[in-house]
């Protein structure tokens, strides 16, 4: 029986490495968040209540949202970043698979800080447990979805709109677009400044102020970026 034990042993721990290898081979743009999961999480103050829309990216911002019993729902407009995922997700979501094979998933991928993968690792259980609670958009840019935007009160919107040629005036005009179509009380959280900018922000003032209370959670964890969030009036 022992003998047995140690080739079911064997045979787990190579199909870890393979599943591992496989994730790792994927060309995407992002294989781990920079951001900190812990700036994104306290400066949203997530709860089991949320329902949250969010930039899927590598899926470590998803699972952590995941991991605090809140809905989720992502979306990218990279082919390449959600087959990543989808990869990733098919692994937690099989309950033939250990948490030990899970967390050498988790582990394993390239570039993952050592904060976020300690963060996703506490919470895998859960995360695990409500799997059933995320759901993944096809390809799409989140500006340009056509859903109900009322069934969320929370918004992940990484730096979105202060990337690539998006900047100062633009970047605003673009957010103020897309946020007036959420309900007053809708929270947005924003990886890089937007009322933050040396601009004139009066347009954007009459719909949206800034939580200061929880920007500055989110700054405190946050060492790489300059978080804002956001709530529309």
């Amino acid at each position: 029986m022992k003998f047995i034990d140690e080739i079911v042993s064997y045979f787990k721990s190579n199909e870890g490495k393979e599943i591992c290898k496989d994730i790792n081979s994927c060309s995407v743009s992002f294989s781990c968040t920079n951001e900190s999961i812990k700036s994104i999480v306290g400066g949203m103050a997530i709860n089991k209540t949320d329902s949250v829309l969010g930039i899927l990216g590598s899926g470590d911002q998803g699972l952590a949202i995941l991991g605090q019993g809140a809905k989720v729902t992502l979306v990218d407009y990279s082919e390449q970043q959600l087959d990543y995922f989808n990869k990733i997700y098919n692994v937690l979501v099989n309950p033939k698979n250990s948490n030990k094979l899970c967390r050498e998933v988790l582990k394993n991928r390239f570039g993952s800080s050592k904060k976020n993968k300690k963060y996703l690792l506490r919470k895998l259980g859960v995360i695990r447990k409500n799997m059933n609670q995320i759901k993944i958009l096809e390809k799409a840019d989140m500006c340009n979805l056509n859903l109900g935007f009322s069934e969320f009160n929370k918004i992940y919107l990484s730096n979105i709109f202060d990337y690539r040629d998006c900047k100062n005036e633009k970047a605003v005009n673009k957010f103020i677009q897309f946020g007036e179509k959420f309900n007053p009380g809708t929270l947005f959280y924003s990886a890089s400044q937007i009322m933050g900018k040396n601009i004139n922000l009066t347009d954007l003032e009459k719909l949206f102020y800034l939580d200061s209370s929880l920007t500055k959670i989110a700054k405190s964890y946050e060492v790489t970026w300059d978080p804002e969030v956001i709530i529309r009036k």
